[in-house]
């Protein structure tokens, strides 16, 4: 038998075959594509892992940024810009809403936070007291826009002036800077300057 029948007796049994490899690769050779498959599997676990223990430390870092700003609010809130700043404690909101739909209290209180302050004309010649919907979030996102122009406007139906504003930890990019002006959303950064003013809504 030469070497072209010894392939073809190959080929044909596939029992020939898969000793021919065990001899040829050896064990671990062969067992190598089922443990790619389990180490497949575990770093897909640990991917999983990682997206939740990140998200929990995003939340953390947003939690604490709102404790922060509940306490220190002139840390976005700076001179020339807003003075006479108040953060609305839980008692004053109960009776901001005393007499207001349950549904619409409840929604504007979902805000991170609510104050009220004297807010410098563009012109800076003079104050006007507005009351400010806050979103705080770490990184501010478009939903964090969003919420707070949506909040603002429920706020301003009760009969009161309001400016939305998003406070943040970092400078967003300059596309959700636009955004937010095109809206009328005041963008503030800790330790910052004011990126935008936010429009006054009026009461209606």
């Amino acid at each position: 038998m030469d070497t072209l029948d010894i392939i073809r007796e190959i080929e044909r049994d596939p029992g020939l075959r898969a000793s021919l490899r065990a001899v040829l690769l050896g064990d671990e050779f062969l067992t190598l594509p089922a443990q790619v498959r389990e180490n497949t599997k575990a770093i897909a676990v640990l991917i999983n892992e990682q997206r939740r223990m990140t998200a929990e430390v995003g939340k953390l870092k947003g939690d604490n940024l709102e404790w922060i700003f509940e306490r220190h609010p002139r840390r976005w809130l700076r001179r020339g810009y807003a003075n006479a700043v108040h953060v609305l404690t839980e008692n004053e909101m109960d009776f901001l809403f005393d007499q207001v739909d349950v549904g619409v209290a409840n929604e504007i209180e979902l805000a991170d936070a609510i104050v009220t302050m004297q807010l410098a004309t563009e012109d800076q010649v003079g104050e006007r007291q507005v009351t400010g919907v806050v979103e705080v979030s770490w990184t501010i996102e478009p939903h964090d826009i969003t919420r707070a122009f949506a909040r603002a406007h429920l706020l301003a139906s009760l009969g009161h002036p309001v400016v939305p504003i998003v406070a943040g930890a970092v400078i967003p990019p300059q596309e959700l800077i636009d955004l937010a002006k095109a809206e009328g959303v005041a963008v503030l950064v800790r330790d910052s300057d004011v990126l935008t003013r936010g429009k006054i809504i009026e009461p209606h």
